[in-house]
């Protein structure tokens, strides 16, 4: 779950730039002012089971924020649910690339996995049959969708399902 950020605290505190996506101080803060105003804020934090994904975060009261996050309730006042980065760039917190959005949404718009071999989610080369297979996982729930001798085969039927089930770009 994820904390509560109090609008009126990160106005006090940060200040947004949305076409270049870099959130400032506005005050001096931190042990002997080590955080000047005017300057960029957030450092970059891995996380993810492999530490592949980072993101921008903000020590306020003790407590770790993500920028993103605070950057939404700057923006609209309201809580983000989840917040995607639309190009799968964490780093990219220009406001025409966040959006807030479910978890399921969220998911939809994940990158290739580094250890894609096919160069398509979803799509696997099976040594013991000599042949590709395509999936799709939907509401936690993998469909397969055929193998096929032909690669190109199985990652057109991949491509046809992403657009049934409403996938983005990001695959």
């Amino acid at each position: 779950m994820a904390r509560h950020i109090d609008p009126e605290i990160v106005n006090l505190f940060f200040s947004y730039n949305q076409e270049t996506g870099i959130l400032t101080s506005r005050k001096d803060r931190g042990i002997g002012g080590r955080h000047k105003a005017g300057k960029e804020v957030g450092g970059i934090h891995q996380c993810g089971p492999k530490k592949e994904k980072e993101y921008l975060r903000v020590e306020l009261f003790g407590y770790y924020l993500y920028v993103h996050r605070i950057i939404w309730v700057l923006m609209t006042g309201e809580q983000p649910k989840e917040i995607d980065h639309i190009d799968g760039n964490g780093l990219n917190n220009k406001w025409s690339n966040l959006r807030s959005v479910d978890h399921k949404a969220n998911a939809r718009n994940q990158k290739k996995h580094k250890n894609n071999t096919s160069g398509t989610c979803g799509v696997t080369y099976r040594k013991d049959s000599d042949k590709w297979r395509a999936r799709i996982r939907v509401d936690d729930i993998s469909i397969s969708l055929g193998t096929y001798k032909n690669k190109d085969d199985a990652i057109k039927a991949r491509k046809n399902a992403e657009i049934k089930y409403g996938f983005t770009g990001g695959h």
